[in-house]
């Protein structure tokens, strides 16, 4: 397979039901997505898997996104 073309896409899905801890209410959820499309017009899609924050791991959406980019 040889790529022809990766697009990013951050996205912001709504909660169906908040989640609230002592950092504060989450309503919604920010993932990054990855578009993969080859040659021959084959496409596949993924989804970065970083937190919003640096709360559990020390990547996250913010510092993945130049990552993934580069």
């Amino acid at each position: 397979m040889i790529i022809q073309s990766i697009e990013l896409r951050e996205i912001r899905l709504p909660l169906i039901h908040f989640f609230e801890t002592s950092f504060g209410r989450t309503t919604e959820h920010r993932i990054i997505l990855a578009r993969v499309i080859d040659r021959d017009g084959a496409e596949g899609w993924g989804e970065c898997t970083a937190g919003e924050g640096p709360f559990y791991s020390e990547e996250w959406t913010e510092t993945a996104w130049p990552t993934l980019k580069d």
